[in-house]
């Protein structure tokens, strides 16, 4: 059993996609799909939001931040990007210039740890205008179960992840930026709940071990049924 989270040509005799729309675009609907889940313990919660968007994941392209701050222009808001420099040229070329003439835009580097904890759970809205077929999107989760709403275009495993808010899923960047106007958002705890309803550790490891044994079984039954070899 092989647990598969990018594109790969060799997927392994079982294997695992970490959502519906991956296991069919990388695995053409065959193999088998169990979400990832996150210890919500870990997680800190916080009902009190702060006036900022935030935007955070890997600084290339695909990951949509220039449209997260083409949200932020068209709304006058706050934006804080966080995350590691992928595209360097990209990022000197497309993002920084539009920071440096925007005061309300503001880049604050890789984050972990508590400083990512607090950028979570205080953010009005995290922003995933991801552009391509993301797998899974774990940021998604992280920020809901600090209670913190999330706006997602709708590309790869949006739709899966944020079944339970339809609201929050958008077409497009325009709509994104309304969206973000009219704060529509569920509650802190809404939030909270509906991740460790859905996206636990504790649920994965469950899935998984089931997903074992259902494979075992398989294997015992294709051994039962061959005939004894004669000696």
């Amino acid at each position: 059993l092989c647990t598969v989270h990018l594109p790969v040509r060799r997927h392994g005799k079982n294997p695992v996609y970490v959502s519906k729309r991956a296991r069919q675009l990388m695995g053409g609907g065959k193999g088998f799909y169990i979400y990832n889940g996150i210890n919500t313990h870990e997680y800190e919660f916080s009902s009190e939001k702060r006036s900022y968007l935030l935007f955070m994941g890997r600084i290339i392209p695909d990951k949509g931040v220039l449209q997260a701050i083409q949200v932020a222009e068209r709304t006058g808001k706050r934006l804080l990007i966080a995350g590691p420099i992928k595209a360097p040229v990209f990022f000197r070329r497309e993002i920084q210039t539009r920071i440096q003439r925007n005061p309300n835009i503001r880049y604050v580097g890789p984050v972990g740890g508590d400083r990512k904890q607090k950028l979570l759970k205080h953010a009005e809205c995290l922003l995933f205008p991801s552009l391509w077929e993301e797998p899974f999107g774990l940021v998604m989760v992280e920020a809901m179960a600090c209670g913190t709403p999330v706006l997602a275009l709708k590309n790869g495993s949006v739709p899966e992840v944020l079944s339970g808010f339809p609201q929050l899923i958008c077409k497009s960047v325009g709509q994104m930026a309304r969206k973000a106007q009219q704060k529509n958002y569920p509650s802190p705890a809404q939030l909270r709940l509906y991740v460790s309803q859905r996206f636990t550790n504790k649920q994965m490891t469950s899935n998984y071990l089931r997903l074992y044994r259902e494979i075992i079984r398989r294997r015992e039954q294709k051994r039962g049924h061959r005939k004894p070899i004669r000696r």
